[in-house]
C-alpha cells in the first residue's frame, strides 16, 4: 500500500537486549565480599552466650531482640546476593532494586550505634564483636562501595 523507502527498509538493524556478561573477577570478588558478610553475621548470630556456639544452636527465643534478628536476616539476604550471579547467567551480581540492602543497612548502623553508645556496650564476647560492630561495618561498607544499585535508592 505505501511505497517503500530502500534507505530505510534495507538498513541492518543490531540492537541487542541482551545484558552484557560481568567480569568474572567482578563476580568472584563480591561474592566472596558478600560470603565474607554471611559468615560474620552467622557467627555473631550463633555465638550467643547460653546455647550459641559453633557447636550448638542460636537461642531461638533471643530472635525478639533486634541484634539478633538483624544476624539472622542480614545472613539471609547476603546469602541470597551471593548466589543471585547463578540466577542472572552472571550478568548481574544484584537485583536493580538497592531497598532490601539500604534498610539492612540503615538497621544495622542503628544496632551498631545504639549498642556502643545508649546500653554502654561492651565487645569482650564474641557475639557482641561480630553483631554489635563488625556485621554492621561489612554491611555499610557493602552498601557505600561495593553495590553498584545504591545510586538508585529512593529515599
Amino acid at each position: 500500500m505505501y511505497p517503500s523507502n530502500p534507505t530505510v527498509d534495507s538498513a541492518p538493524v543490531s540492537v541487542s537486549t541482551e545484558r552484557a556478561r560481568r567480569p568474572v573477577w567482578v563476580l568472584i570478588g563480591v561474592t566472596l565480599w558478600r560470603a565474607l558478610i554471611v559468615t560474620f553475621a552467622l557467627i555473631g548470630f550463633t555465638s550467643v552466650p547460653n546455647g550459641g556456639g559453633f557447636g550448638g544452636t542460636a537461642r531461638i527465643n533471643n530472635i525478639a531482640y533486634l541484634t539478633q534478628l538483624g544476624s539472622f536476616l542480614t545472613a539471609l539476604v547476603y546469602f541470597s546476593l551471593v548466589i543471585y550471579p547463578l540466577f542472572t547467567g552472571g550478568r548481574k551480581h544484584e537485583p536493580d532494586a538497592p531497598w532490601l540492602r539500604g534498610a539492612l543497612a540503615v538497621v544495622m548502623t542503628l544496632i551498631c550505634i545504639t549498642y556502643m553508645t545508649m546500653l554502654g556496650g561492651s565487645l569482650s564476647d564474641t557475639a557482641d564483636q561480630f553483631e554489635h560492630l563488625l556485621t554492621p561495618i561489612v554491611v555499610i561498607v557493602d552498601w557505600l562501595l561495593v553495590g553498584r544499585a545504591s545510586a538508585n535508592a529512593r529515599w
